[in-house]
């Protein structure tokens, strides 16, 4: 990816996930990936990551599109549901600084045309923009449904669902 413009055109794609991997444990989460095609064709330099808490079912759940920049793969367009809250408090924020973008949002890579290419990429700013989702998704089914619309996924409803393993305590 070269431009913000071109991580907009892979992004708003209709694309499908070709074959979506086991849910492995990376250091305190689970990961499911995929690759993914356009038009007949696998899309190089851009994948699919699923991230959640393994220990918290419903809640924490990351669902990105990675690209391939600076030969690094680095998330160009993320849904977050019930995660850390996001207020948008850089400059570059724009017209949606300080607005609370709550615990379940979109970091539509459309918001960050206040950023430069390199300053998004090189500072590690991690997609400073990001607007609420409304409706705010009540289950995962219905998670899986508002973002395939958002990142333009669409079998990303046939996502498995993660092996979650809520912790118990004993009194």
């Amino acid at each position: 990816m070269k431009s913000l413009k071109d991580i907009c055109a892979a992004v708003n794609a209709p694309k499908r996930v070709l074959a979506f991997s086991s849910w492995k444990p990376v250091n305190d989460t689970l990961r499911l990936t995929g690759s993914l095609e356009a038009d007949g064709f696998i899309m190089s330099g851009v994948t699919f990551m699923a991230m959640c808490a393994p220990e918290r079912p419903d809640e924490r759940m990351a669902l990105n599109l990675l690209a391939e920049i600076k030969l690094r793969p680095r998330c160009i367009a993320r849904v977050d549901w019930r995660g850390l809250g996001h207020g948008n408090t850089l400059a570059g924020c724009g017209p949606h600084r300080f607005v609370d973008a709550g615990r379940t949002h979109f970091h539509d890579p459309e918001l960050h045309y206040l950023f430069g290419f390199d300053e998004l990429f090189d500072r590690g700013y991690d997609l400073p923009v990001a607007l609420p989702l409304d409706p705010i998704p009540d289950n995962l089914d219905d998670l899986l449904a508002q973002a395939g619309e958002l990142l333009h996924i669409q079998n990303l409803k046939d996502m498995p669902v993660p092996p979650w393993e809520p912790r118990t305590t004993l009194i």
